[in-house]
């Protein structure tokens, strides 16, 4: 299972309550993601530190299926061209907006299985074996997680919501919405 960076958090804390980035403008998600590896932890910072940089290695293009149940998941499989030389022991992955070095890390996770490449491999990436969560405990809707997930990895619009704070007289659930709250009158 996989996490949002730091990065991303920020883009779409930013994006739903400020309607803008830092820069001040409405975050645009990228029309392609890219799907790394890593031989270690990228961690919440996004850290490219441990990327792959073995001879053939290059990031390649991940699609997903449509969110559901608070997660993305890998449509597809992913293939490497042949490493022309040793790239480490893989242990993550990182979903990143560039296809280049550099750019940012919007997710990462673990494989659930480490493999070593060396000269002559293809590594790939079988289908669903990336999955992006968006867990309950992050204070988020189902609604707001599927959209936030679908527009991240999908490219799907989003326009940042008009957000207002209110009072209810007894905890939100996850599937609440605004008409089955309880408010005070």
């Amino acid at each position: 299972m996989g996490s949002l960076t730091n990065f991303a958090e920020t883009e779409i804390m930013d994006h739903i309550f400020n309607g803008a980035d830092g820069a001040g403008s409405v975050y645009t998600p990228p029309a392609t993601v890219y799907l790394s590896l890593h031989t270690a932890d990228p961690t919440d910072t996004g850290s490219m530190a441990a990327e792959c940089t073995g001879t053939s290695y290059a990031r390649k293009a991940i699609a997903f299926s449509a969110a559901g149940t608070r997660a993305i998941v890998q449509n597809g499989v992913v293939t490497f061209d042949q490493a022309g030389g040793a790239w480490g022991t893989i242990t993550h992955w990182g979903i990143c907006d560039q296809l280049a070095a550099g750019g940012n890390m919007l997710a990462y996770g673990s494989f659930a299985v480490s493999k070593s490449i060396v000269s002559g491999n293809t590594a790939s990436v079988a289908t669903t074996e990336v999955v992006i969560t968006a867990t309950a405990d992050v204070g988020l809707s189902t609604y707001c997680a599927h959209k936030i997930l679908d527009f991240l990895f999908r490219n799907q619009a989003f326009t940042p919501p008009a957000t207002y704070i209110g009072l209810v007289t007894a905890n939100p659930t996850d599937a609440s919405t605004g008409a089955t709250l309880t408010e005070p009158s």
